[in-house]
């Protein structure tokens, strides 16, 4: 075989599709003249080496805990608010399928103007403006 890295065309051909003598990019002829010559493995800086993982800090786990708690409350009202209009109309799935493809269609048109306004503003002002419009919605 040659010393090359890639095969010949004409070397191609004789191989077919797989090349079975190779592992890698190394012939293994090279691989069984270098076994004998060095069974040292090579060392490592270490820069090379990572880390070990970190422990999750509390301030990580409280952020956990928060958008799990956050996608479990958006998720019961999801599945609440279906099973309230489900009992308001008994004898019909109709108003369930409206009250969803609104709810889908308003997320698909609005979510774009949403997120240009949340880019566009300061995003801690904005936050304590959803807070605070929904603390005053919820107040008597």
């Amino acid at each position: 075989m040659s010393s090359s890295r890639f095969p010949t065309e004409e070397q191609s051909s004789e191989l077919g599709h797989y090349a079975m003598d190779r592992v890698g990019d190394i012939e293994l002829d090279q691989l069984l003249e270098d076994e004998g010559a060095s069974t040292q493995e090579p060392e490592r800086s270490a820069s090379a080496i990572s880390p070990p993982a970190k422990v999750v800090s509390g301030i990580t786990l409280r952020l956990y805990i928060s958008h799990f708690l956050s996608t479990w409350n958006s998720r019961v009202f999801e599945f609440g608010a279906v099973l309230f209009i489900a009992e308001i109309f008994p004898g019909t799935l109709l108003p369930v399928s409206v009250y969803a493809v609104v709810r889908a269609a308003s997320a698909i048109l609005l979510s774009s103007k949403v997120g240009r306004y949340i880019d566009v503003n300061d995003r801690l002002k904005v936050v304590r403006g959803s807070i605070g419009k929904s603390i005053k919605e919820c107040s008597p």
